[in-house]
């Protein structure tokens, strides 16, 4: 895996981390729904679209960065900062 590619792992690796446990809790509360403990599907469902949504806007938001940041280094003749 060369330097840049290993940037952009770093970068997006937390928020994608993030992303799949708010799809796991959603599978939970979905697989909650369909038994008789269907009232705890709201109660694990809610938070976890939140965790969701709060993983996607920080993943977009890491991926914004590290191509602006890649680009900035290219113009400037250098990696950018270690």
């Amino acid at each position: 895996m060369t330097d840049s590619n290993g940037g952009l792992l770093r970068a997006i690796l937390p928020p994608l981390v993030v992303v799949a446990v708010g799809a796991v809790l959603i599978g939970i509360a979905f697989a909650l729904e369909q038994t008789p403990a269907y009232e705890w599907s709201l109660t694990v469902g809610a938070p976890s679209v939140l965790v969701l949504l709060g993983g996607l806007i920080w993943l977009g938001v890491m991926l914004i960065w590290y191509f602006v940041r890649s680009r900035s280094a290219r113009h400037r003749g250098g990696a950018g900062r270690p």
